[in-house]
């Protein structure tokens, strides 16, 4: 996958998700959940949703419990070993896929009109992106990277990663306290500020892009 359709889905994903008042609010990884169920068309346990997102055994269990409360997942034990537990998408967590899709497929159309990404396509990239947990501070990153110029200013990360500008503020802080980010005056209006990556900053954002470009959609499942 490249970055730019990675960031294009994470952004289209998270103005979808502040803009869904009534929805229920999914993180991204809960909804690639979701969408690797979908995809799969049958009962999986738990065991090995939790491989398919290299989570520890308790994050997965707490994550399914929460799919499984708002009605998405429906959960059976195994009938020759109770201790798997299977878990199936629901017709509620069917439709809700569908419907977060289509959502995120108009907010990546009216950014980009040339872009013509079907439901199932999106459904599928979600679920490749699903394999690899990023944070906040991780997305920044990411976007720093890909821009031409190497430094961008809180807004401009802001708009581009669709996230709350207190989240931004607070995972640049923090990049800046381990060393991955410094603030400077933006070379187009001195009287700005701007962000750019250090050399360990860029060294993070390669490995982070390679992860990136390991996140390889499966070929449908679903007709």
């Amino acid at each position: 996958m490249e970055l730019k359709e990675y960031i294009a889905l994470r952004r289209a994903y998270s103005l979808e998700r502040r803009a869904s008042t009534q929805a229920p609010r999914l993180t991204f990884e809960e909804f690639a959940v979701l969408c690797h169920l979908r995809s799969a068309g049958e009962h999986i346990r738990t065991s090995d949703i939790a491989t398919y997102q290299s989570s520890l055994r308790p994050t997965m269990t707490h994550r399914m419990n929460h799919l499984v409360k708002l009605g998405f997942v429906s959960r059976a034990f195994g009938l020759e070993d109770r201790r798997n537990v299977w878990c199936a998408l629901t017709d509620e967590g069917a439709a809700f896929v569908e419907e977060r899709a289509e959502a995120m497929r108009h907010q990546i159309i009216a950014d980009a009109p040339s872009r013509r990404l079907s439901k199932d396509r999106i459904v599928r990239l979600v679920e490749a992106m699903g394999t690899h947990a990023f944070h906040a501070g991780d997305l920044m990153i990411l976007g720093l990277s890909g821009m031409p110029e190497e430094e961008a200013t809180i807004s401009d990360l802001v708009k581009l990663l669709g996230l709350l500008q207190p989240t931004v503020s607070m995972s640049i802080a923090a990049l800046e306290e381990h060393g991955y980010v410094i603030r400077r005056q933006g070379t187009r209006d001195t009287r700005s500020v701007t962000v750019a990556l250090t050399e360990e900053g860029k060294s993070r954002a390669h490995e982070l892009e390679e992860e990136v470009q390991k996140m390889v959609p499966a070929r449908s499942r679903v007709s």
